[in-house]
């Protein structure tokens, strides 16, 4: 699975995406997780299997989804709890679900 994670600059978020791929490895679910900023992450969606915002860019949220809607990609807008969990569970969860036909597994 390919799990795209928009942001500013992907410093604080790349730490999150390493938890988040862990969260789904432990799950059974081989993924990728990619930190963009948002504007270069509107160009590649379409490479992605989901697409996460971060809090600090939510304010993105109604742009990324309209673009993601065209695609076909589900858009998961990351709680400030879940971006700033040492565990992201919930997040694994909301991604599994949002994924359900096409996680890999």
């Amino acid at each position: 699975m390919r799990v795209l994670l928009v942001c500013f600059g992907g410093w604080s978020s790349s730490i999150l995406g390493k938890r988040v791929a862990k969260g789904l490895g432990d799950h059974g679910i081989r993924a990728e997780v990619q930190c963009l900023p948002v504007e270069t992450g509107l160009t590649e969606l379409g490479e992605f299997d989901v697409a996460l915002v971060a809090p600090q860019v939510r304010h993105m949220t109604p742009t990324v989804k309209e673009v993601a809607a065209k695609l076909g990609k589900p858009v998961l807008e990351i709680t400030m709890k879940e971006y700033a969990a040492a565990e992201p569970e919930s997040l694994v969860r909301r991604i599994m679900d949002a994924t359900r036909d096409n996680c890999g597994r």
